[in-house]
């Protein structure tokens, strides 16, 4: 069955469907023409390059520009400003990770310093993995060495960077996601991994990552964590108070 709601919803480029309908209305009529019309619709829609309009609804969330790694490519996100990569993929080596950074749009790439000799090896080299994420000049490079959170951050482009730690404790020995949804407010979601189980935590930070705090995300008062049988877990804020979090849980 085909449903036709709003005429107006219907593009098209050649106006025969106006005529088509006033032909078959006067010389019909009643049910029949109906659907004697929506025959000739279907096929003038097929042959003459007509298309359905799908109106986008004003509430649907637009997500923040995304983290972008070293294999997309400049047409897939407008004004690509920054890629990254890790030598030989190791995602918990600091020292192999490789910022580079474009301002024509992807064209020409510069590589970004990154000043890992300003900070010492013991505060880096436990790490289970190093994750960066992305916003405009500004840029944050986040890891955990228990239990201590650890972040490098630049705010022009990597010109000069601070060094940030803070001591989140038992919330969370790796980094599932980072995010920030404005230069001052961001997330960070958590793992510890058990056996056979991983929970996930949720930080929050009101000053551009100086300070975090533990956000209960269960609503129970003896439990602050995402309890899961699996080992992935995501999270999506479009905003600083609306977000998803999402785990995977074996069958």
């Amino acid at each position: 069955m085909i449903k036709i709601s709003k005429r107006e919803d219907i593009i098209c480029n050649n106006k025969k469907i106006n005529w088509m309908y006033n032909v078959v209305k006067e010389v019909l009529g009643g049910v029949s023409m109906k659907k004697i019309f929506i025959g000739l619709l279907i096929l003038t829609l097929f042959f003459s390059g007509c298309q359905i309009n799908v109106k986008n609804h004003g509430n649907l969330a637009k997500p923040p520009n995304q983290n972008v790694s070293e294999d997309v490519t400049p047409n897939d996100i407008q004004n690509e400003k920054w890629r990254w990569s890790f030598k030989d993929n190791k995602i918990s080596s600091l020292e192999d990770l490789q910022l580079y950074k474009s301002d024509d749009g992807g064209k020409t790439w510069t590589q970004i310093y990154i000043p890992v000799d300003k900070i010492p090896e013991s505060a880096y080299k436990d790490a289970e993995n190093i994750v960066p994420y992305f916003m405009d000049n500004n840029v944050w490079i986040a890891w955990i060495v228990p239990q201590t959170l650890h972040i490098l951050k630049t705010t022009d482009g990597g010109l000069n960077w601070d060094i940030f730690k803070f001591e989140i404790g038992k919330y969370g020995e790796a980094i599932s996601v980072l995010q920030f949804v404005t230069p001052e407010e961001g997330w960070i979601l958590t793992t510890m991994n058990g056996a056979g189980m991983q929970i996930n935590y949720l930080l929050k930070t009101n000053d551009g990552g100086k300070t975090w705090e533990n956000v209960n995300i269960t609503g129970k008062k003896n439990y602050d964590g995402i309890y899961s049988a699996a080992n992935r877990s995501n999270m999506k804020f479009y905003d600083k108070n609306n977000g998803w979090i999402s785990i995977s849980n074996n069958l």
